[in-house]
């Protein structure tokens, strides 16, 4: 079977059919469905739809902190829609939006539930049916911005049916999944849809206006137009149905409604039937700013524009026709009246433009939205700092959003001093192509979420670039989902500090493909070891470094989950996957009896290293320098002084291999473990010296208590095997080679 692609214009015009087949669906009168019976009713805190589906919102404040369940909003419910609020902010501040559409009938029969967030919360939504007690969750981390969340129960005739019995605690590691695979039904009204790429659902915007909405000076409510914060800022939603060529306005649900939330509706399907919530949360008495947050309940083409009257600063939001839109959060750092200088700059700058940033510091919390823009530092000389944007202490310093194809330049700027509770402390990139060079500078940056000095979900390149002392729960320098090239640059002084069983990566965290060229990666550290410090490859992508100075890390310096990577003339020193212990310590003092990470390297996919030098690492239980699950070639280069000495571990010094592993031509000598290989272990794996490989003057010795262990040179444990095809093993201490199966030559 062919699995060619259509073209966009057919992709466009299946789109058009199945989007108004749905149209027309929804706007048709509710068609009569099978009697059932429903223990479904609204209360205190759970929602009833539809007559059936119970909605019920758990969340977390704070991390650790108590699981509590969200109020429904007094008097805001309606048969297909209803409002969540939390507790300590008030009814008045509203925090999710649900509806419910009924299909049943039809030709798609089957109940679509819908959950829109302006919440970043940790939390857990539950939707039952009440009648067939089928259950569907979604959960968010916190710091996280959500997606739409959309669900279908194919249960228009079902009773009796029942889900699985669910964990109801919130399980913040599903979230990923969640979002990604949704349900299967919700797969396939996005295959009717044909939005198959980001690359089509720009297309599809190509003809959207800039601008929709002109600035006002004072907000009057009307028909079109949400007032918040007496005024302060005006709202209004634009929306496009498939197979129409003008944009209508939504119009404000007159109730419910409140000083700093509101709602829109689309008129074709009535004013009971929600879109979009959008409120607006003063903290300029806390946190010197203004937060504005949308979150919508619909796929459709839509523009959501927000203006502050008081300066004119206009924001907006696009979602394409069928995208599952995001959480729309901005900031306005404008509680004292007009934006900054530099502010004003960026936002009176031509899409293309060049933004001066002069010499010394400029407090504040910046934003370039929609545009390619470059921000040029200025030249300076003793005594004269450097261009310098520096956070106000509670929130991004530089946060950036672009449309497909728009570039972001950062020439000669320091950036410092930024604190948030999300992603993103010095630079939050969402969907620009970034650029950053010319000896700029990520510094002092932290963030509760992901990446202390750069959060980015689009290409990056850093060159000539310092990040340094940057602290986030994974990614503490730089934290990326898309292809990233960093080059001539220095990360340093890093520290992720997430929980327990995800923290890591505190130089670089990387999802996609990821280059290093050059420069250094240095006394980046995890906390409590729980690693690595350095780079966190994930995913089954391109790693690439060339000489690059890695050390002094803590954690260890560089593990690969399932990648692909390249290594060529870098030096991997001093690296610490974990620290030695102390005669007698317990507890965190004392180094966990585990089976492994390598202090340089700990490898689960394929790995080639070519002409790189291992000095002085310390191994977490296994693999001093190199840890080895998955296949991997080493060409050339030397092992030299690395140690694996963990109490209840101990096993190969230089390197420990339970996969593949060739060693051609490498230099092995002057290592040590505690117990087992102290140049090689090799466990269930297999092992190929070639290439003239020496092993020698290494050994297996517990050095603080004096007690001799196995294999000085190599130790073979059960199920491996170790091949010769060109090597020296000599000079090792106790012996050269031991274990099963393994003579030297």
């Amino acid at each position: 079977m062919s699995t060619r692609k259509p073209s966009l214009s057919t992709r466009r015009s299946l789109a058009t059919a199945a989007v108004l087949a749905l149209a027309a669906i929804a706007a048709a009168p509710t068609p009569v469905r099978a009697q059932v019976t429903s223990t479904c009713q609204t209360g205190p805190n759970s929602l009833c739809l539809l007559g059936r589906f119970e909605v019920t919102v758990d969340y977390k404040l704070a991390q650790g902190g108590q699981v509590q369940r969200a109020g429904v909003v007094p008097g805001a419910s309606r048969t297909d829609s209803g409002l969540f609020y939390y507790d300590e902010f008030g009814p008045e501040n509203w925090e999710f939006l649900a509806k419910g559409v009924n299909l049943c009938g039809t030709g798609d029969p089957f109940f679509t539930l819908l959950v829109g967030a302006a919440s970043d919360r940790e939390y857990r939504v539950t939707i039952t049916d009440k009648v067939t007690n089928d259950r569907k969750t979604f959960d968010n981390s916190l710091g996280n911005r959500p997606v739409l969340f959309r669900t279908a129960f194919a249960t228009c005739g079902a009773t009796g049916a029942s889900a699985d019995p669910l964990d109801e605690t919130i399980d913040v590691a599903r979230l990923a999944a969640m979002q990604q695979a949704k349900t299967d039904l919700d797969r396939a009204l996005l295959e009717q849809l044909a939005i198959e790429s980001p690359e089509d659902a720009a297309a599809l915007l190509a003809d959207a206006p800039q601008a929709l909405a002109d600035p006002v000076a004072t907000c009057t409510p009307s028909t079109n137009r949400l007032c918040m914060l007496g005024g302060r800022f005006a709202a209004n939603l634009q929306y496009r149905l498939t197979g129409t060529e003008d944009y209508r306005a939504a119009n404000v649900v007159p109730d419910p409604s409140s000083d700093d939330s509101g709602l829109f509706y689309y008129p074709e399907f009535g004013p009971t039937n929600w879109e979009m919530l959008v409120k607006s949360v003063d903290l300029c008495s806390s946190q010197s700013f203004f937060n504005v947050i949308a979150s919508a309940a619909t796929d459709r083409d839509f523009l959501l524009t927000v203006t502050d009257t008081e300066t004119g600063e206009v924001r907006t939001y696009r979602n394409a026709q069928g995208d599952f839109p995001q959480l729309f959060r901005e900031a306005f750092p404008t509680c004292n009246g007009p934006v900054n200088d530099i502010q004003q700059a960026i936002d009176a700058a031509p899409d293309g433009g060049t933004v001066g940033i002069p010499g010394g510091p400029h407090v504040g919390a910046f934003r370039i939205t929609n545009k390619s823009l470059t921000l040029q530092g200025a030249t300076v000389t003793y005594p004269q700092t450097a261009p310098e944007l520096v956070g106000t202490g509670s929130a991004t310093v530089l946060t950036l959003q672009c449309n497909a194809g728009q570039v972001v330049t950062i020439d000669r700027v320091v950036i410092s001093g930024g604190r948030t509770s999300g992603n993103g402390g010095g630079i939050l990139n969402q969907g620009c192509t970034l650029v950053v060079r010319g000896e700029s500078a990520l510094a002092d940056n932290q963030a509760a979420g992901q990446g202390g000095g750069l959060w980015s979900n689009a290409p990056v390149l850093l060159e000539d670039t310092a990040i340094r002392d940057c602290k986030a729960s994974q990614g503490a320098g730089l934290y990326t989902t898309a292809g990233t090239i960093v080059r001539t640059s220095s990360i340093s002084g890093g520290e992720a500090i997430g929980g327990a069983n995800d923290r890591g990566g505190a130089a670089i965290y990387a999802t996609a493909d990821l280059e290093v060229d050059r420069g250094a990666i240095s006394a980046n550290k995890s906390a409590w070891y729980a690693g690595p410090g350095g780079i966190w490859f994930r995913g089954t992508g391109n790693l690439k470094i060339y000489q690059v100075r890695i050390d002094r890390n803590e954690g260890g310096a560089l593990l690969n989950d399932r990648g692909t990577i390249a290594v060529t003339e870098s030096r991997f020193e001093a690296n610490v996957a974990e620290p030695a212990a102390a005669a007698g310590s317990t507890g965190l003092a004392a180094p966990a009896a585990v089976s492994g990470r390598g202090g340089a390297i700990e490898n689960g996919g394929t790995a080639t290293l070519e002409g790189n030098d291992f000095l002085d690492n310390s191994g977490r239980g296994a693999g001093g320098a190199i840890l080895n699950n998955g296949k991997m070639t080493l060409l050339g280069g030397n092992l030299r002084g690395n140690v694996c000495t963990t109490a209840g571990g101990g096993v190969g010094g230089a390197v420990a291999n339970g996969g593949e592993l060739t060693l051609d031509g490498a230099q092995v000598s002057g290592n040590t473990a505690r117990q087992r290989g102290g140049g090689v272990y090799n466990e269930g794996g297999k092992l190929v010296l070639a290439g003239g490989t020496s092993i020698n003057g290494n050994q297996a010795r517990d050095v603080q208590n004096g007690v001799p262990g196995e294999g000085g040179g190599i130790y073979n444990g059960s199920g491996g095997t170790v091949t010769f095809t060109s090597a020296q093993v000599f000079g090792n201490s106790p012996d050269n080679c031991a274990g099963a199966g393994v003579a030297c030559p």
